[in-house]
């Protein structure tokens, strides 16, 4: 009997919430910074009258567009709540997150500080955050969303490298590489998607 009256309650209360957001779970493909490609899954909660929702995004790029680089990869996770000023669950929203940047990358060769030129050399950089983001999302199964914020961390200026030095394994600092929209306190978010709700 017991049982049965939770059970009841849960199924009103998710009923009730459903009147006004319909399709509280949403996936969404992005293109922006960093990162560059992304998946995000966002479920909005019945908490504080349907404005609650929790988000998840992962993204990833590898590439060669700097001419030191060989191999070059981006990994960037993202998660946290946002709170949407309407209870429908879209249109404007403010996002607080945690945000974890992964940049590694080969140089073909790289020149440290103390003057010695390392060969196949190795280097990452991982940088936590404090995500603070307004964004925008359009109502329907089929949206648009557009996000804009910045990650604040405590960025290094260098970079420790490992590589090679004739035969011998060596290591050294360099200068960080640039990114985009990157400083010492953190870095951009800028972000475009299309997804849908079910």
């Amino acid at each position: 009997m017991k049982q049965s009256l939770v059970i009841f309650i849960v199924l009103f209360y998710f009923n009730s919430f459903s009147q006004n957001v319909e399709k509280p779970f949403r996936i969404d493909f992005k293109l922006g910074d960093p990162g560059v490609l992304g998946l995000n899954a966002e479920y909005v909660s019945p908490l504080l009258g349907n404005k609650l929702a929790f988000y998840v995004s992962f993204h990833g790029l590898n590439s060669n567009y700097h001419n030191k680089y060989i191999d070059e990869k981006v990994r960037y996770f993202d998660g946290g709540v946002n709170y949407f000023f309407k209870n429908t669950g879209d249109g404007v929203y403010a996002s607080v997150g945690y945000g974890h940047l992964n940049l590694s990358a080969k140089f073909s060769e790289v020149v440290g500080d103390k003057g010695s030129t390392l060969t196949e050399a190795y280097g990452e950089l991982k940088i936590n955050s404090l995500n603070l983001k307004l964004g925008f999302k359009t109502k329907g199964p089929l949206f648009i969303r557009g996000e804009v914020g910045y990650g604040f961390s405590n960025i290094p200026k260098r970079v420790y490298v490992e590589g090679s030095l004739g035969k011998i394994k060596e290591y050294t600092f360099v200068k960080r590489p640039h990114y985009p929209g990157m400083s010492d306190s953190g870095y951009i978010l800028t972000t475009i998607g299309i997804g849908f709700a079910f």
